[in-house]
């Protein structure tokens, strides 16, 4: 599944570095990383913890999109205040094809647009 995610961020024109845990992070953020898709449950460490471990550090800059990603609606209340608002995908809802198109909307939105609504983290 993976790789079809992978797949449809390149084919929308993103540079895709996958990891497969939360704990790969912060080695695959580089200073050309402008959006983090993750998902919420990992095997050794989950997406929402590896990315407030960032922001805690001061590593993970505000000028990042991070969405987040599941197949549990209830997960989006662990991405509250670390996710971008708007940045929940709940992945029953679409296919791994689809991706890529909804997040360049997003980052679209987010890099382009001046309104606070775009750059705040969910609430």
């Amino acid at each position: 599944m993976r790789e079809g995610y992978a797949q449809s961020l390149e084919k929308a024109g993103f540079d895709v570095r996958a990891g497969a845990d939360g704990n790969e992070l912060e080695k695959l953020l580089t200073p050309d990383v402008e959006v983090i898709l993750s998902d919420t449950d990992m095997p050794v460490m989950d997406g929402p913890d590896a990315v407030e471990q960032l922001l805690d550090l001061g590593i993970l800059s505000d000028s990042v999109l991070v969405l987040a990603m599941s197949d549990e609606e209830s997960n989006a209340e662990k991405w509250r205040g670390i996710a971008h608002h708007a940045g929940f995908f709940n992945k029953n809802r679409f296919s791994p094809g689809d991706i890529g198109e909804r997040v360049m909307s997003h980052f679209r939105n987010f890099s382009n647009s001046n309104s606070l609504l775009w750059r705040m983290r969910m609430l």
